[in-house]
């Protein structure tokens, strides 16, 4: 007689946090960029939270990079193509136009990343294909 073990059973806690990620990285890479980084889709989803909790200007570039453990050119880089568009894709009229980047009003050196109309859409379907 085989004793079956139940941890052996068991999904890992985080596979269906990673089968969403992973949804969400191919939504964008058919929707927006197929060659688009998982960083430029962590990026979105960090201003995405941000936008979620009410924070109407959107993050500093700084604080998405510090949030998510990157460099700022790094991250400066993926917030410009989640603006305008992978510099290697053919180029739209509007790129890709899921954030909008401003200088901050108390700092003007300082840009914030702040999602667009366009991105507010793209987060409710990227939202619908996880649940």
């Amino acid at each position: 007689m085989t004793s079956k073990n139940p941890a052996n059973d068991a999904t890992p806690p985080n596979a269906a946090k990673t089968a969403r990620l992973l949804a969400v990285v191919e939504l964008f890479r058919a929707e927006v960029d197929p060659d688009l980084s998982i960083a430029t889709v962590a990026v979105f989803l960090f201003i995405a939270q941000r936008h979620e909790s009410g924070e109407r200007l959107g993050p500093r570039v700084s604080e998405i990079a510090q949030g998510l453990g990157m460099d700022i050119p790094k991250t400066s880089r993926a917030v410009r193509v989640l603006s305008e568009g992978h510099p290697r894709a053919a180029k739209t009229a509007e790129g890709a136009g899921l954030v909008e980047v401003r200088p901050d009003p108390m700092d003007t050196r300082a840009r914030r990343a702040k999602l667009t109309q366009r991105g507010q859409h793209f987060l409710h379907r990227a939202q619908l294909a996880i649940t």
